[in-house]
């Protein structure tokens, strides 16, 4: 099992482990832990679409753990073990999208998106849009059932 330290905010591996994102990072303070039964799910279902680059990300998957946005969404960062993954050749910033079938009550409108910095996982986030108050969108993310597949969001041009 991975083991991050509070204070350094790094694994066992020290500097190898990705350690800081730039997805709420000013909004983030707990501990990084194992990915929750729905967390899994999701990034399972996010990493489903078939492209290149996705087996790496597959594999990553396996050696990362979560810590979730201190604003109190859904949303979580995430670290890989650098030491037992592979980075992937997908940079696309997000990398894999989706979006909530339901497109009519506010309140169940949502994307989700899958974040990779520099070939590594680096977060989930779940953007809602029916909330006045972003403290009041759910916690936890809703099941991979509700939304669309999965697809790659295109490359933009600088």
């Amino acid at each position: 099992m991975l083991h991050v330290d509070p204070k350094r905010k790094t694994g066992t591996l020290g500097e190898r482990m990705t350690h800081e994102t730039r997805h709420g990072e000013s909004d983030v303070s707990n501990d990084y832990r194992p990915l929750t039964a729905r967390q899994r799910e999701i990034l399972d279902f996010l990493l489903s679409l078939e492209l290149p680059g996705v087996e790496e990300l597959r594999q990553q998957a396996k050696f990362t753990l979560a810590k979730p946005w201190d604003c109190g969404c859904a949303s979580i960062d995430l670290v890989v073990d650098q030491e037992h993954a592979s980075r992937s050749s997908i940079t696309s910033r997000p990398a894999i999208e989706t979006q909530s079938k339901e497109r009519d009550d506010p309140e169940r409108i949502f994307d989700l998106l899958l974040w990779v910095d520099d070939g590594w996982l680096s977060g989930i986030e779940l953007v809602e849009y029916g909330f006045e108050r972003h403290e009041d969108a759910p916690n936890v993310f809703p099941p991979p059932a509700d939304f669309e597949p999965p697809s790659r969001t295109a490359p933009t041009s600088a």
